[in-house]
């Protein structure tokens, strides 16, 4: 399930490129691919092409880039606790 977000106003910022870092969180193919498990479908079809724009610029002035991916045992609690 896809809960729709209020976000407020974007409002433009300078940053320093050197000081810039940009944290990419769980853009994993379980959820972001067609094939994936999990996949979310059109939002995140629509959300890649912008974040991979934002990466590129983030690079090109200098800026760092950090990928996250969350790696868990399939006996994780998370995914045992709700079986039936």
């Amino acid at each position: 399930m896809l809960n729709e977000l209020d976000y407020p106003t974007p409002k433009p910022v300078e940053l320093n490129a050197a000081d810039t870092l940009l944290l990419i969180i769980d853009m994993e193919n379980e959820n972001a691919h067609p094939s994936g498990a999990l996949f979310i479908g059109e939002p995140v079809m629509k959300i890649i092409p912008k974040i991979a724009d934002l990466r590129a610029r983030i690079r090109r002035a200098g800026g760092r880039v950090v990928h996250t991916q969350s790696i868990r045992s399939p006996d994780a609690l998370e995914f045992t606790s709700s079986r039936i």
